[in-house]
């Protein structure tokens, strides 16, 4: 009985019934221009309460990450004619893909240009940084000036660069240690480029376009 006299009522007015809830639903939608979209893995499955939410609010906090990344590897391995990377033409060659990507790679989104380094890469500051023990072990390894500088020595897994102390497997893989100066081979090199989100894009928007640029392994011909 209740809603056969609703329904009169509304029978009877529809114009109400009708505009006020396009209205409403008009008014309603300008919410969509303050709407910010959360894609933080570190909140989007994390209760309210947890204590990682804590723990990094106190971390961003004391060093400002605010920034979601993720990231390019690029292994280097050797082809089938050569079995060792650890030769110093091959070297230069690797340490010229990362002076390459960090200071010249290009990425179109969008209709605009973007470089690596200077758009993307710096706003991370671990990121230029983040082939550096490849580099000093490439400088340390071949430059016999450096290796005989006591300050310097290698004991793997670590590579003792004057104050600095790093952790050499976190890039070279296969290692076959002997020789001189007390490793004779590396079969594979990984290159870690982190890829930051902008203001323009997601990290994994420059994540896709890097991905089809970058080869899954880079064959070094001889």
């Amino acid at each position: 009985m209740l809603f056969y006299k609703y329904g009169l009522i509304v029978s009877y007015n529809p114009r109400p019934f009708v505009l006020i809830p396009v209205a409403i639903t008009f008014l309603l939608s300008f919410g969509v221009f303050t709407m910010k979209v959360e894609d933080d893995l570190r909140f989007l499955y994390s209760p309210i309460n947890s204590p990682a939410r804590l723990e990094y609010s106190i971390h961003r906090a004391f060093t400002g990450d605010s920034i979601n990344s993720t990231y390019v590897a690029v292994a280097v391995e050797p082809n089938n004619n050569l079995r060792n990377l650890l030769r110093k033409e091959i070297a230069t060659e690797i340490l010229s893909l990362n002076e390459f990507v960090l200071n010249n790679l290009t990425v179109n989104l969008n209709g605009r240009i973007y470089n690596f380094g200077k758009d993307i890469c710096i706003r991370t500051t671990l990121c230029p940084l983040s082939n550096t023990i490849v580099q000093f072990f490439f400088n340390a390894f071949w430059n016999e000036k450096l290796w005989d500088d006591p300050r310097v020595r290698l004991d793997y897994p670590f590579l003792y660069f004057f104050d600095n102390k790093f952790f050499l497997p976190l890039h070279l893989y296969g290692v076959k240690l002997g020789g001189a100066k007390g490793i004779e081979s590396i079969e594979m090199i990984h290159l870690h480029y982190p890829v930051p989100s902008t203001d323009h894009a997601s990290s994994i928007c420059y994540y896709q376009h890097f991905a089809d640029y970058f080869l899954c392994e880079i064959q070094i011909k001889q």
